[in-house]
């Protein structure tokens, strides 16, 4: 009775626990022991997880697989016996000597693989009965069934905890359909806020999900429905649920059974809201953007370029006016713009293309002929951006008629020639006259060379000025052609600096300073002798919160410098020193014993509020 009391409990355990519980209430009574202990398999150590016994055993501890008996049992998967425990070799002895056990049986519980052991243990020696043994075996075999049963039923509850939590915490909404009754057996609270209702209405029936479902769904409800039976799976559609303010709400919906048993059919409505509101802030966008690109006069393109070639995405309407040839001729050909492309300027475009395709922004002029054999001036720039996924290029780009540009600017250029060669021919003639004139007069020649070379870097800087259409002056042009005349010393000047551009005003004073500075180191300084040189540095750098730069004269070797301080200021000195104050420059000379070191400091550009030009130059 007790035998089968006992198998009865073990048959209603739900898990682990309480399988060893039933056993430690009821296998020592049953067996007929005077202690009993559950041991469970702990990877390679049996765990003794119970006891009930007349004295404390092992309870708690934990002891290698091989070492015990408990162990034993489960590794070889047999029913073991030991009528005396202090001369079998198989029992460790040191684990038994202060204990009441003098034989012992030990039945492991779960087939093929033991996972546990029902030990039971006798204060007297001798053997174990087959009575007792079949006890303990038949407890042991009901033990690995509860056992079985109750790993199956804490993997269903918690199959079902997870499911429960699953449902109520997706941020979607979820609900089970029941078609037997045609009823939502559970929805979870994602649902109800999406269809505009709380729990408590829900529940009640103050609101339902069929008086919140326009009756214009119907039938595409009954459709997914039947999909779902027949198939296993509807198609997804849009609906929408209204809520009791009669404010609306777009949803997916998709469905799948949810088992086979009950033909119960989960059900997921995705909030549309913020999709819908993007979609339409997205499409408000493109139609502003495809508004202003189709009305501008520059072509405006999207060029995709895959494994399969390149292909347009877009191109605006500026396209046709521009080329004159129709949008279409591109689409089913992205390479046919290369045709109207000029023959000496196609292999640029092409090499910009390729530049494209290795991740660079490109700008590049080129020239075209329309179908009519007009010539025009195009001017691209092209933005390479790599596709998600890679693989891919796209290239946005906006193509521009400069054409008339181009010809005003081919115009001016003339224009700067013809004045330059005009100015040119008005120098050399002012240069004869001053000349013819001085040589009749009673001035020495020195006084005429000199005014001459002054006219000459004049011309120097007018030229420098002329190569940058009469916008800027090159400052390394500006040197060469201001010490061009003194060619038979410039082996001994070193000139070293970045190039910058210099307002037109200031290359006309700076090319004047340069002549003076060269003439005086002639005449009195570092070239005046054979073993004499000349440093001149100039570098970029702030000054003012503005651009500026600082040029270094520094002469070497020459004659020593017998009067530090001159009394009288000629027309070098007062250029420097004055002229350049009209800029809002600066010069410093430092007359010091081994040679004469000039540094000027002038803005790049000129400040508008000096309000000079180059007459007053």
């Amino acid at each position: 009775m007790l035998l089968v009391k006992a198998v009865q409990d073990l048959t209603g355990a739900r898990s682990i626990d309480e399988v060893v519980s039933t056993l430690r209430a009821t296998a020592r009574a049953a067996i007929g022991a005077e202690g009993i202990a559950i041991v469970l398999r702990d990877g390679d150590h049996s765990h003794y997880v119970a006891e009930d016994a007349a004295a404390p055993l092992w309870a708690g501890q934990r002891f290698p697989l091989a070492d015990c008996i408990s162990g034993q049992a489960m590794l070889d998967n047999a029913l073991i016996a030991i009528p005396d425990v202090r001369n079998d070799p198989r029992v460790p002895q040191g684990a038994y000597m202060d204990t009441f056990v003098r034989s012992m049986a030990a039945a492991p519980i779960g087939a093929p693989h033991a996972s546990a052991a029902l030990c039971a243990y006798w204060d007297k020696s001798g053997p174990v009965s087959e009575a007792r043994l079949q006890t303990l075996q038949t407890l042991a075999s009901a033990a690995a069934a509860a056992l079985g049963n109750g790993r199956l039923f804490e993997a269903l509850v918690t199959s079902e905890r997870r499911f429960r939590n699953l449902f109520q915490a997706s941020p979607v909404g979820m609900a089970i359909y029941h078609p037997h009754t045609r009823t939502l057996a559970d929805v979870n609270d994602a649902l109800l806020r999406i269809a505009g209702m709380t729990r408590k209405e829900y529940d009640t029936g103050a609101w339902d999900f069929a008086r919140a479902t326009p009756a214009e769904y119907a039938a595409r409800d009954e459709l997914s429905r039947e999909q779902v039976r027949r198939t296993g799976r509807n198609r997804p559609y849009e609906k929408t649920y209204v809520h009791r303010d009669g404010r609306k709400v777009p949803v997916l919906i998709t469905a799948a059974p949810l088992d086979e048993e009950s033909h119960a059919t989960v059900v997921v409505a995705q909030d549309l809201t913020a999709v819908k509101a993007a979609e339409a802030a997205l499409a408000e966008s493109e139609a502003l953007l495809r508004g202003i690109t189709e009305t501008v006069r520059e072509a405006f393109y999207t060029m995709e370029h895959g494994p399969a070639g390149p292909s347009v995405a877009y191109i605006s309407a500026a396209y046709e006016e521009i080329w004159g040839r129709p949008r279409e001729s591109l689409v089913a050909d992205p390479m046919s713009f290369l045709d109207a492309v000029h023959p000496e300027d196609r292999p640029r475009v092409e090499d910009a293309l390729a530049r494209q395709l290795e991740g660079h922004e490109t700008e590049i002029e080129y020239r075209i002929t329309d179908p009519e054999g007009r010539e025009k001036w195009i001017l691209d720039r092209a933005y390479p951006v790599k596709a998600e996924g890679g693989g891919m290029w796209r290239i946005i780009g906006v193509a521009k008629d400069i054409t008339a540009r181009k010809h005003t600017e081919m115009r001016a250029e003339l224009v700067a020639q013809e004045m330059d060669h005009r100015a040119r021919n008005l120098m050399t003639i002012v240069r004869g006259i001053i000349g013819q004139t001085l040589r009749s007069q009673p001035i020495p020649q020195n006084v005429t060379e000199l005014l001459l070379g002054r006219l000459a870097a004049l011309s120097a800087a007018h030229k420098a000025i002329m190569r940058q259409n009469y916008s800027a002056a090159s400052m390394r042009e500006l040197v060469t052609l201001a010490l061009e005349p003194f060619s038979a010393r410039t082996a001994r000047i070193c000139a070293s600096g970045p190039d910058c551009e210099l307002a037109p005003q200031i290359g006309l004073i700076l090319a004047l300073a340069l002549h003076e500075l060269a003439t005086n180191a002639l005449k009195h300084g570092a070239l005046s002798v054979p073993t004499g040189s000349v440093e001149l540095v100039w570098e970029q750098t702030p000054a003012c919160d503005q651009q500026a730069f600082r040029m270094v004269w520094r002469e070497r070797g020459g004659p020593p410098v017998t009067n530090p301080q001159p009394q009288v200021s000629g027309f070098g000195t007062n250029l420097l020193e004055q002229g350049l104050g009209w800029y809002g420059g600066e010069a410093r000379l430092d007359f010091a014993l081994e040679g004469l070191t000039a540094t000027l400091s002038l803005p790049l550009a000129l400040a508008a509020q000096h309000g000079l030009d180059a007459a007053t130059a």
